[in-house]
């Protein structure tokens, strides 16, 4: 003996759905965007701001281990060995 069940969807389901869909794409080509414009090394206190952290926060962060270069006389943070640490700091 075979259960069914019927889904009964509003009449205007498919406009809701495909607004959706449009937004949703929006967002990640958007998102892509973004990367693509984010350098490849940040200054100190660019680091600091594409981390949302304190300059202090980001002084303890290169103490645990974050990896600094210097580049002529400024130190830099590459972009993924800061993403990678913060993974590192997710809660």
């Amino acid at each position: 003996m075979a259960t069914r069940a019927e889904i009964i969807l509003p009449d205007d389901f498919d406009t809701i759905l495909d607004h959706k869909i449009r937004l949703a794409v929006v967002e990640a080509v958007g998102r892509m965007k973004t990367e693509a414009d984010k350098p490849e090394r940040y200054k100190l206190g660019e680091a600091a701001q594409a981390a949302n952290i304190s300059r202090n926060t980001l002084s303890k962060w290169i103490r645990e281990g974050l990896p600094v270069s210097i580049v002529g006389s400024t130190k830099r943070i590459k972009r993924v060995d800061l993403e990678k640490f913060m993974e590192g700091k997710t809660i």
